[in-house]
């Protein structure tokens, strides 16, 4: 091979790599222009059964976007993604109680959460919390809140103490440069309460009337 071609190559591979790394460094100015930071307010109404289910019975489910959960529709990340090494974080501050279920402030009530990407014609992927994985793993597309739901289960852990809490989970889920942070506040209601009418038994005993007396009288 010539030297002029072997400069010549060297130098259309010199002058790709510097494009590469300008379109990435112009995607992450872009993407630290506008950080999302939402909160999901969530209130789960525990079912009437939670008192006599067993442990490890699910009491409630919701899974919706984070548009449908923030109300709130914006991009999470362009199309030029891609370019960007990003890990994509769930975690969990309270301690582990089962099977990716972990405790809340409630006693006897637990919560599993999972991330999905579900975009209309791609494929669906799943992350139970914590976790973290590449957010390459994404296709290199535009994504939105529209694009990523949460399923956040609510499971019974133990003997259920009655009462309202409510349930803090900061930075539930994150991109490790901030430009995604995804905050939790879950109220619990405790099951309703429901009375019963007792009905005391007759204290007085009438003695059986004859029909003659009546038809007499």
């Amino acid at each position: 091979m010539k030297p002029f071609s072997c400069w010549r190559i060297a130098t259309v591979m010199m002058l790709s790599a510097v494009a590469l790394t300008a379109r990435a460094h112009d995607c992450q100015i872009q993407e630290r222009q506008a950080p999302l930071n939402l909160t999901i307010p969530l209130t789960v109404q525990l079912p009437d059964k939670a008192g006599t289910a067993p442990v490890g019975t699910v009491l409630s489910v919701n899974e919706k976007t984070l548009a449908q959960l923030t109300g709130s529709h914006h991009a999470i990340a362009p199309a030029c993604q891609g370019e960007v090494q990003r890990i994509l974080n769930g975690r969990m501050s309270t301690a582990q109680s089962g099977d990716h279920i972990y405790s809340t402030a409630l006693p006897g009530v637990g919560v599993r959460i999972t991330v999905i990407y579900d975009q209309p014609g791609r494929a669906r992927k799943e992350w139970v919390l914590p976790f973290n994985t590449p957010f390459s793993e994404v296709p290199t597309q535009s994504v939105s809140t529209d694009d990523i739901k949460l399923r956040i289960e609510v499971i019974k852990t133990g003997i259920i103490q009655g009462g309202t809490m409510t349930i803090r989970l900061p930075s539930l889920v994150s991109l490790n440069d901030n430009s995604l942070v995804v905050n939790l506040v879950m109220t619990v209601l405790a099951a309703r309460a429901h009375c019963e009418i007792l009905v005391d038994q007759p204290q007085i005993e009438l003695p059986p009337i004859n029909v003659k007396d009546l038809a007499s009288s």
